[in-house]
Formats: C-alpha cells, sequence, structure tokens
C-alpha cells in the first residue's frame, strides 16, 4: 500500500505559521493521512532593516505540542523563494519534476491565490493526498472543515513563570489593544488597510467604563503611543513590550483576555480566536483596502466590526 501524505509549507509570521498548522492539520485528518510540514522558509536569510522586524523568519511552532507530525527543509526545492513558481506550472510538468528531481511522489501543487479568493471557503473536497500545500489559508477558522480539537490541544511547551506573573494583571476591566506598525507602514504593504486613529478611538469608546485598563501589544511601540495619544489616560495603560517579554510569551499572554480590540494582522486574530473565555472581539471591517473582513466566527465570542 502507498504511503498518504500531504506536505504543507510553513512561512510568515506567527499568525500565518498558526493558521497554516490548523489548516494541514484538519486537511491531514480529512484525509486520513500523514502531515508533513516543509519549513524551508526558516533557513533563508533576510535583510532585516528592510522588513523591520527581528528573525521574520523564526519557525515559531516549534515551541508548541504539534505531535506526531514531520518536520523536514527542502521537500521539492533547495530554495524556498522558487516554490513561488510551481504556481504557473501544470499539474503534468509538476509532477515530472517531481518524478525526476525529489524524493517525495506528489501528484499535486495547490497554491492558495490569497487575494482573488479572500472570500471563498475553504473546500477540502478539492484537495487530494500525496499533494503540496502552499498559502495561507487564513479562512480556516471559519471553515466547518476546521478541526476545533486543535484548539486545545495547541499550547506552549515552554517554561510559563514570566507569563503567569503578568496574567495576574488581566482582570474584568482589562482590554487588550494591538497595534501594527513598522513593515504595514511600508510602501509594499499598501494593500493592506492599516488601522488609523480613527479606528481605535471608536474601538476604545466602544467600552464605555472609564476605569478600563488597557494592554497594548505592538511591535512599534513609538507608532502606538502617537496612534493612542490623548485617548487613554496614563494610569490606564500599560505597554507590554516594556515587560521584555519576547514573541512568543507575548504571544501566550494575549490568549489570556475576554476583551479585544484586534488590528488586521493574523497575531492577534488567532490570540484572540484561541482565547479560552467567552470574549468581546473588536476588529476591523476590512482586512485588506476593499476586502471585507469575514476571518472570525462568532464562536464563544461577540464580535464587532468597525
Amino acid at each position: 500500500m502507498k504511503k498518504k501524505y500531504i506536505i504543507c509549507t510553513i512561512f510568515g509570521g506567527f499568525g500565518n505559521q498558526i493558521l497554516q498548522y490548523f489548516f494541514s492539520a484538519s486537511l491531514s485528518k480529512y484525509l486520513q493521512c500523514e502531515l508533513i510540514l516543509d519549513v524551508s522558509f526558516s533557513k533563508l536569510n533576510f535583510n532585516k532593516e528592510e522588513y523591520l522586524k527581528k528573525n521574520p523568519n523564526t519557525f515559531f511552532l516549534k515551541n508548541y505540542n504539534i505531535n506526531n507530525i514531520e518536520i523536514k527543509e527542502n521537500t521539492i526545492v533547495k530554495n524556498f523563494f522558487y516554490l513561488k513558481l510551481f504556481k504557473y506550472l501544470n499539474n503534468k510538468i509538476f509532477f515530472f519534476y517531481n518524478f525526476f528531481f525529489t524524493k517525495y511522489r506528489l501528484q499535486k501543487f495547490f497554491y492558495e491565490k490569497i487575494y482573488k479568493n479572500f472570500n471563498k471557503k475553504i473546500d477540502f473536497k478539492k484537495f487530494e493526498t500525496n499533494s503540496y500545500y502552499f498559502g495561507y489559508w487564513q479562512k480556516i477558522l471559519t471553515s466547518k472543515y476546521f478541526d476545533k480539537n486543535l484548539i486545545n490541544s495547541f499550547y506552549y511547551i515552554k517554561n510559563k513563570n514570566k507569563i503567569n506573573k503578568y496574567k495576574k494583571l488581566i482582570t474584568k476591566k482589562t482590554i487588550a489593544i494591538h497595534i501594527r506598525g513598522k513593515d504595514y507602514n511600508l510602501k509594499k504593504n499598501q494593500h493592506r488597510v492599516v488601522c488609523d486613529e480613527n479606528y481605535y478611538t471608536k474601538s476604545i469608546n466602544y467600552f464605555k467604563d472609564k476605569k478600563n485598563i488597557f494592554h497594548i501589544y505592538t511591535d512599534d511601540v513609538k507608532y502606538a503611543k502617537k496612534l493612542l495619544k490623548n485617548k487613554i489616560k496614563k494610569k490606564n495603560h500599560i505597554y507590554i513590550k516594556n515587560n521584555k517579554m519576547n514573541d512568543l510569551e507575548e504571544f501566550e499572554l494575549l490568549r489570556n483576555y475576554k476583551y479585544y480590540i484586534i488590528s488586521n494582522s493574523t497575531y492577534s486574530l488567532a490570540a484572540s480566536f484561541l482565547s479560552r473565555y467567552k470574549k468581546v472581539i473588536i476588529a476591523p471591517k476590512y482586512w485588506f483596502i476593499g476586502v471585507k473582513n469575514n476571518l472570525l466566527k462568532s464562536q464563544n465570542a461577540e464580535i464587532v466590526y468597525i
């Protein structure tokens, strides 16, 4: 009997990697096959000044309990960037290349056109075993095929002492705000909606209690302070970044709130989704320019689009 499996590439930032894992783990269960994660992306060397991020190609998922899954590098190409070229090949040419140049006997290459297909539902019936999957797969959280058991089994396996220390600061009046700056303000990302002062003003005003405390998560403190100037009293907010937590620790802490104001970033999208509480999530109405945000379900949450 032939071995059945799928290969899914893991790339991008923290939130993207989580959604890619949720997609591929759900698909492998649906197809009843093994899952191989291609982490070639994590071996690339980026110009950090250009991307304005620290370690933009880190494989974050290794810090979580993703069991019974193979982690591989260079499964079908030696250079990760060449993978994008496969979207131009028909499956006959892909099969020919794969037969002679790789050890995996893959039948098809599935490429997700994120902007073109953003409003389309993910349909597992169109997918096959012994195939390669390249994409962001951001719609998985609203898909009927999403394996909800992954939510409770997806937990951090590192030391949680620092996280638990700051969890004590979270009360019924604490609201988490996520602000994405840096690379979102670059010209190459002008297709994205940048959540502006108007969005954060309306979102903050949604929570009418003047005694609310805001915990601000951001990759760009200077930019965040400019956006929130005169919107929150100084005594009513703290910047989590000032507590010297790394990205993993911040993400895990961000999963522990009941009230969220998120940006159009999969980082805060994934964290708010993974919160174990019944929650209220304020989210931007548009994910990309002209493209409405429909990445969250109302399950265990009240979602307000602004």
